[in-house]
């Protein structure tokens, strides 16, 4: 309900888990949960690390992390 939530109030959210199936599955999951409404906004099912800059974006998004390593933690 909290994902739903964040997700019709445009925020940002990002998922971590280091199996890529379930990363992308939970990630492209929430989009249906939203219907009759659209997502407008950037969704990168799985983020490379040389994407993570994308965590610093102003803007609503739904990003995947594979890899919790210590520069995303401390964004």
């Amino acid at each position: 309900m909290t994902v739903v939530t964040a997700a019709l109030l445009e925020r940002q959210l990002v998922f971590f888990c280091p199996h890529i199936s379930v990363l992308s599955g939970c990630v492209l999951g929430v989009l249906p949960l939203l219907r009759p409404y659209a997502w407008q906004s950037l969704l990168m099912p799985v983020t490379p690390l040389s994407m993570m800059g994308f965590l610093d974006a102003p803007v609503p998004f739904v990003l995947g992390v594979q890899y919790k390593t210590s520069e995303v933690m401390a964004r």
